[in-house]
Formats: structure tokens, sequence, C-alpha cells
């Protein structure tokens, strides 16, 4: 199954939500436990069963959270070997050398998420061409705690035990802030598309398209090449879905393929769009959807420009440009 970016982008909204509530809650009580001078064996008591039933809870009560964040982990697939290097140093660096130097626990642990985080948000977004925003709030909430923690742990104002809190409270706080971005983004974006287009009939859709814009975005047709009314404009502005109105792409990034077909690089947000594999005519493909409304687009292609390497080949029938002085 193929899932919509807004479905990924949820996902991770549930993910580390699930996160900044364990991590929140763990530390808190760990130092509770240390106030009151419980056993060392009493911490990962109370670290393992609260994470594990914090994320598992959420899982359970959102069916395929795991499913859709890997088709988003897949995409490091098309990363290469020197960028896969990087974010792997970026996250395990700082982690593998927590037992070198336990002291500095509170600082590794906080670089670690920053670093693997930020490195990660940077990367996509230059290879595959999408933002993560809410990854980059994670990393870099959690680097700009970093000098605080650092200030408060060479200052000897508090203990060992309650710095390595405040740090974790540092990076719960920092997923927290990620989960809420994408909350606030995902819940709008799934409201919109149920209120607006989740009850439409074919009926309704044949009154406010022509046949072609038909059978083209509710049939999967696909329109002669060369014959659509933008395959070879110039115009500046904003080509939206001519469905729903859902802006799609920008004429900044348009482009001539050669193809007959309107191609363009990348799209206005890699959120109003989304992908499915297509398996008709004995091919594979990946085809273009609004992800406002589900109307079929075209289909996209690994053969583009940079600095995607897209060519998004949208039939003219899909869109609706508005012209940049409209």
């Amino acid at each position: 199954m193929s899932y919509s970016i807004g479905a990924i982008r949820r996902a991770f909204c549930i993910f580390f939500t699930s996160i900044a509530i364990g991590v929140g809650t763990s530390a808190s009580l760990n130092e509770l436990a240390f106030q009151y001078n419980a056993p060392t064996y009493i911490y990962p008591v109370i670290w393992i069963p609260i994470m594990a039933g914090t994320i598992l809870g959420f899982k359970l009560k959102h069916h395929g959270i795991f499913k859709a964040m890997g088709q988003r982990f897949t995409q490091s697939v098309k990363w290469s070997s020197g960028m896969k290097a990087i974010t792997g140093i970026c996250w395990a660096l700082p982690f593998t050398l927590i037992p070198l130097f336990s002291d500095y626990y509170s600082y590794l642990i906080l670089l670690g998420i920053g670093l693997g985080n930020t490195s990660t948000y940077l990367i996509t977004r230059k290879v595959n061409g999408t933002s993560f925003t809410e990854q980059m709030i994670v990393g870099l909430v959690s680097l700009a705690a970093l000098p605080i923690i650092i200030f408060i742990g060479l200052s000897h104002s508090v203990s060992n035990d309650t710095l390595q809190f405040l740090a974790r409270l540092s990076i719960a706080v920092a997923y927290g802030a990620g989960g809420s971005y994408i909350f606030q983004l995902g819940n709008q974006f799934y409201r919109m598309t149920k209120k607006e287009f989740g009850k439409r009939t074919e009926e309704d859709w044949k009154k406010q398209l022509t046949p072609e814009q038909y059978e083209v975005c509710m049939k999967k047709g696909t329109e002669t090449p060369f014959s659509g009314e933008y395959w070879n404009c110039k115009e500046k502005g904003i080509y939206q879905c001519v469905c729903c109105g859902q802006e799609l792409f920008h004429s900044d990034t348009k482009y001539d393929s050669g193809t007959g077909w309107p191609s363009f690089w990348a799209p206005v947000k890699q959120e109003n769009v989304k992908h499915e594999k297509d398996y008709n005519y004995g091919m594979i493909r990946v085809e273009v959807l609004c992800s406002k409304c589900d109307a079929h687009l075209g289909h996209v292609f690994d053969d583009g420009p940079e600095p995607t390497n897209k060519r998004y080949c949208i039939n003219s029938a899909a869109l609706k440009l508005v012209k940049k002085n409209e």
C-alpha cells in the first residue's frame, strides 16, 4: 500500500508525540526516584515499560503507523553512499561515544538527536525534494538546548542526575514541538479533504468537469501528447488542480521534456500531491494524484533535471493555470 504525504506526516506526528510523552514521563519519574534514593535497578524498570507502552499504545490506536513511517524511510535508498555515511555518523557517533565519555552523557544525547534529525532533514530535502519541517524542528530545538545544558553543567549548580533529567526533558520538548507542528498541519489537511471532497459522487464530478477532464481525472485517462492546453505554455503562474483548486505546480519548475505533456521537476509542496504504484499496461509506474481530492494528474519519473531529478509528467486536462497577474 502506498501512503500519501499527509498520511506519512500524520504517522510521524503520532510517533513524535509518543516519544515526547514517553521521554518526558520517564525522565520525570526517574528524577523523582533519584530524589528518594531509589536503587539503580528501578531506573530501567521505569524507562522500558513507559517508552514501550506509550509507543505501543499509539500504534494500537493508529493502525498502519509504522508502515507509513517505513515508506518515508525508504527514501534513503536513493541517497549516495556518502550521504548515507554522513547521516549515519551524525546519528550514531554521539551515542557510541557515551560509554567512553559517560560524564558527558547529557551533552552527547542532545548532540545525537540534534545532528541526526537535522542531517536527515537536509539530505531528504536535497535528494528527494521533500521538506519534512517537523524533523528540522526536532533537530534545531535539541541543538539549541545543548549550549544551555552545557552552561548548567559547567556551572556545577545541579547534580549530574538532574542535568541528565534536564537533557531528557529538552528532548521531550523537541519531539513535542515537532509533533505539534505536524498536528496543526495534518489536522487542517484531513479536515479539508473530508469536508470538501469525501462525499462527492460521479454525477457531481460530471457536472463540474468537461468530458476530457472527467476521463483524465476520475478515470485515470491520458490525453494525447502535444494536444493539451499547457504542454508548451510559457506563461507564469500557479498550476492548480482543475477539480478542487489545490495548488500543485509553479511555472518556475516547468520545463520542456520533449514528451508533449506539461512537465515539472517539483510540486509547489510535496504534501499537495501523493504517489501510488500503477501496474497498468504491463508496466510499473508511479501515479501522481492530488492529495486533496484524489484526482489523477499523471505520473512521475526519475529522469528529470536537477535539483530533484524528477519529471512530473502531468495531463493538461488535470490542471488550471492561475496566471501571475490574476
